[in-house]
């Protein structure tokens, strides 16, 4: 008898239609699902949500509002900021594209170096889309919000290759290896072999105390080592 109550229960949970949501990748409205028949016990015996994350919270949404890629200059809300002759920080209107369409390397970085992958779904006029999946959301956001400004593509990934597009060259790279990130580590890489010119390259990234203590001696003893450092103080504030 508590089993047919259980399904019951279930039934009217799937066709609540106040718990659906609307699937913006799919197209399509999705009702909830039961995938436990215990749900309905465990269910009533909530009494406190805790979450450490505010995108469990809200839609799961996230939006790259600000980016830097280099000591003198910053990308933030709309607006490019660099410094002047006089040595003051200047504004100007710009897209995210527009400031990062010359940055080659961090371009090649971030779109080489993550863990998500491209899946074809079928939509419901019969199409179909490839969306980008991944476990971080915020690799998620950082190569569509690229991929949107059309300066850079994520194109395939599989066990064996990457390919991309900068600009309006299409780049093919083996894939060797990569180091997943980790708490301990703090950071990921990838190592690919560049099938143009056959070299062998390592994209990392990371918590920038951790990419600092893989420099070069040259460059951990190098002026632009604090220059970094002063902008990425004067950033995050």
């Amino acid at each position: 008898m508590l089993e047919i109550n259980t399904m019951i229960y279930s039934a009217f949970v799937v066709s609540d239609s106040k718990m659906a949501h609307v699937n913006k990748q799919m197209g399509r409205a999705e009702q909830a699902k039961i995938n436990s028949l215990n749900l309905m016990e465990n269910l009533a015996e909530v009494e406190y949500i805790m979450s450490d994350k505010t995108g469990t919270m809200t839609k799961n949404e996230l939006t790259l509002v600000a980016l830097c890629c280099d000591a003198d200059s910053y990308f933030l809300k709309g607006k490019c900021f660099r410094q002047d002759e006089k040595g003051d920080i200047v504004g100007t209107e710009a897209c995210c594209g527009s400031y990062v369409v010359d940055k080659t390397d961090f371009l090649k970085c971030l779109k080489l170096c993550h863990d998500c992958s491209l899946l074809t779904l079928p939509m419901a006029d019969g199409k179909t889309k490839d969306v980008l999946t991944g476990a971080s959301l915020d690799e998620q956001c950082l190569l569509k919000s690229i991929q949107d400004e059309k300066v850079a593509e994520f194109i395939f990934k599989s066990s064996k290759e990457i390919k991309i597009r900068i600009g309006q060259q299409t780049l093919d790279y083996d894939f060797i290896f990569m180091n997943e990130f980790s708490s301990e580590r703090k950071l990921m890489s990838v190592i690919v072999r560049d099938r143009q010119d056959g070299k062998i390259y390592v994209y990392a990234k990371g918590a920038e105390n951790k990419i600092m203590e893989r420099l070069s001696p040259e460059s951990a003893e190098s002026e632009l080592k604090d220059e970094v450092n002063a902008q990425v103080l004067n950033f995050g504030s």
